[in-house]
C-alpha cells in the first residue's frame, strides 16, 4: 500500500462519501452521463480543473481537483489530483472482499490474456476488469475505484515503459496472484535493454513472492520458467507439454482449433486467430480452474470469447480476409503474428507493416529483421507496403521495387493504394504500433463496402 502523503484520513472519508454515492469514477468529461464522481487530472495541454464546472452541469454528483477557487460541499480539493487518485485508489483496494486481485503483465497477450481470463471467470463469478486500456498509473486506479467493495475477482492489466512501473503499480493494486505473458523486445527505449525489460516485468513476480500466493507460469517458456524459480509462492504452470493445464494445436484455418489434454480431452474451435493465442488461453483456463470453474465452463467460455478489437483480429470483406492488429507492435509480437498470417494466407497477400516504436538504438536493427523475414516469405505476387519513417533508414524499401514506403496512414495517396489493392488481395496483413493509426485502412475499407 502506498502511503498517504496528499491526502489524509479525514480527506479520504470525505472522497470516500463522494465515491459511495457514486456511478462510477471519471476523468473524461465526455463519458459523464449523469451520477459520476469527476476527477481532474492534468493533461499535456491543460488541467482537468478547467472542466469541473462542465462535469456538474452534466450531472456529475462531484468532483476532486486542485483549484481552492473550485471548494464546495461537492468539491474536494486536494495539493495533487493524481498522486490523490493514486493514494485513494490504494486505500480503497483494502476495503474490496474479493477472492484474489489477479494482475497481469507481459511484453504482448496482457490485454487479451486479461479479457480472455475475466471472460472465463465470469462463468462462475462476478467478476471486474479494466475499460479500454486501463493500465497505467491512471488506469490501474480507476479500475480500482469503480470495481464494487463485494466483487469476486479484480482482474489487472499492468503496463509499463519504464523500470519500477510495475512496482508501483502493485503497491496500489496489491495483487495477490500474478502471471507474466511473456517477456520481449519491447519498449526498449524506456527499458534500456532487453535485460532492463526482464527486470521491469519480473517486478510483478517479486511482489507476489514478498505478499502474494500464486503465480502462473507458462512452462514452455524458459524464461520465465527460469525468473519464477527464485519465488517461492505457488506456481500454476500450463504449457503443451507437461502442467496442469495442458493444450495442444490443432489446426488454425483461419480460426485457431485446439484441444485441452489436461486436466481431460476437449476439443475447441475459437474465434481467435494466431497460434500463440493457445498460450493466453491455456493461461486464462488454470486462472479459472485454479478458482474451481469446471472445465465445461472454461471451454464454454473460451468458445465464446471474441478477440479485443485491434489486438488479432481477423475479418472478412467481400472475398479478403484481412487481419489486423494495430494497437501495438514490438519486433517479437510482429514475427509471430507474420508467421500465424501466412499459416493461412497461402498467396495473393498484401503486407501493411507499421513502424515498431520505443526500441531505442535498436531500432533500425530490428526494423531490419522484420523486413527480411518478411521478404523471405513473400512471393513475386506478394506486396508489401512499410508505413512509418523508422523504415526510411533501411536500404530495401529503397531499392526493392516489391516495396512500397509510406510515412504516415494518414495519406490519401497511401488509402487509395490499399483500396486499390482489395480486389486484387485475398489476404491482407496489417500490423504496426499505434502512432501508426493503422485503423485508419479499415475504416476506410468499411466505408468503401458500406457503400
Amino acid at each position: 500500500m502506498i502511503q498517504l502523503e496528499i491526502l489524509n484520513d479525514n480527506v479520504v472519508k470525505k472522497i470516500y462519501r463522494l465515491h459511495s454515492r457514486s456511478k462510477k469514477v471519471v476523468f473524461d468529461t465526455r463519458e459523464i452521463e449523469g451520477g459520476e464522481l469527476f476527477w481532474a487530472l492534468p493533461g499535456s495541454k491543460t488541467h482537468g480543473d478547467q472542466f469541473v464546472q462542465d462535469a456538474l452541469s452534466k450531472g456529475a454528483i462531484g468532483a476532486i481537483c486542485s483549484d481552492e477557487s473550485l471548494k464546495q460541499d461537492n468539491v474536494i480539493v486536494v495539493e495533487d489530483t493524481l498522486r490523490a487518485l493514486q493514494e485513494y485508489a490504494s486505500w480503497y483496494r483494502s476495503k474490496l472482499q474479493t477472492k484474489a486481485v489477479i494482475g497481469i503483465t507481459g511484453s504482448s497477450g496482457k490485454t487479451t490474456t486479461r479479457a480472455l481470463t475475466a471472460h472465463v471467470l465470469s462463468g462462475l463469478y462476478r467478476v471486474s476488469q479494466p475499460e479500454k486500456n486501463y493500465n497505467n498509473h491512471i488506469g490501474v486506479p480507476i479500475t480500482i475505484l469503480n470495481t464494487p467493495e463485494n466483487i469476486d475477482f479484480l482482474v489487472l492489466e499492468l503496463g509499463a515503459n519504464h523500470i519500477g512501473e510495475i512496482e508501483f503499480l502493485c503497491q496500489i493494486a496489491r495483487p495477490t496472484e500474478g502471471l507474466i505473458t511473456n517477456i520481449g523486445r519491447a519498449h526498449l527505449e524506456g527499458f534500456g535493454s532487453f535485460e532492463g525489460v526482464i527486470r521491469a516485468k519480473t517486478e510483478l513476480y517479486k511482489w507476489i513472492n514478498e505478499h502474494g500466493s500464486i503465480l502462473y507460469v507458462n512452462c514452455d517458456d524458459p524464461l520465465l520458467v527460469a525468473q519464477s524459480d527464485v519465488v517461492k509462492a505457488n506456481k500454476i504452470y500450463y504449457g503443451t507439454q507437461k502442467g496442469k493445464v495442458i493444450g495442444k494445436i490443432i489446426g488454425v484455418n483461419p480460426y485457431l482449433r485446439f484441444k485441452f489434454l489436461k486436466p481431460s480431452e476437449i476439443d475447441l474451435l475459437t474465434n481467435l486467430a494466431g497460434k500463440y493465442n493457445l498460450y493466453n488461453i491455456l493461461a486464462a483456463a488454470a486462472v479459472g480452474l485454479r478458482h474451481g470453474v469446471p472445465l465445461r465452463i472454461v471451454a464454454k467460455r473460451i468458445a465464446t470469447f471474441l478477440p479485443v478489437e485491434m489486438r488479432s483480429n481477423l475479418i472478412k470483406m467481400g472475398e479478403s480476409w484481412i487481419w489486423f492488429d494495430a494497437y501495438n507492435a514490438n519486433p517479437d509480437s510482429m514475427l509471430a503474428s507474420l508467421k500465424s498470417f501466412v499459416d493461412f494466407a497461402k498467396g495473393n497477400r498484401l503486407f501493411i507493416i507499421g513502424s515498431m516504436k520505443e526500441l531505442g538504438d535498436q531500432s533500425t536493427q530490428l526494423h531490419k529483421k522484420i523486413l527480411d523475414f518478411v521478404l523471405s516469405i513473400s512471393t513475386s505476387n506478394d506486396e508489401i507496403v512499410c508505413v512509418g519513417d523508422e523504415w526510411k533508414k533501411l536500404e530495401e524499401p529503397l531499392a526493392n521495387k516489391q516495396i512500397k514506403l509510406f510515412s504516415s496512414a494518414n495519406d490519401d495517396f497511401f488509402l487509395e493504394t490499399v483500396v486499390n489493392q482489395m480486389n486484387s488481395r485475398k489476404f491482407i496483413f496489417i500490423k504496426g504500433s499505434r502512432e501508426n493509426k493503422l485503423e485508419l485502412i479499415l475504416n476506410k475499407l468499411k466505408e468503401l463496402f458500406a457503400d
